[in-house]
């Protein structure tokens, strides 16, 4: 059976210097995995912030 380990949460807005500000609460006992922009990192359980300059979508 699997196991509940708690609520995960995210919110991000953009800042005025044009970078974009995230913060990510993961739950006790677990880890993830996080992309923003260039910045790929795995965080632990707790909470995390992170900036992070994110490019224009470019149309195909």
């Amino acid at each position: 059976m699997g196991q509940t380990y708690g609520r995960a949460a995210s919110a991000w807005e953009p800042r005025p210097d044009g970078l974009v500000a995230l913060r990510v609460t993961i739950p006790p006992g677990t880890r993830a995995q996080i992309e923003l922009g260039s910045v790929r990192t795995e965080v632990g359980s707790g909470e995390h912030a992170l900036t992070a300059a994110l490019e224009p979508a470019t149309s195909r």
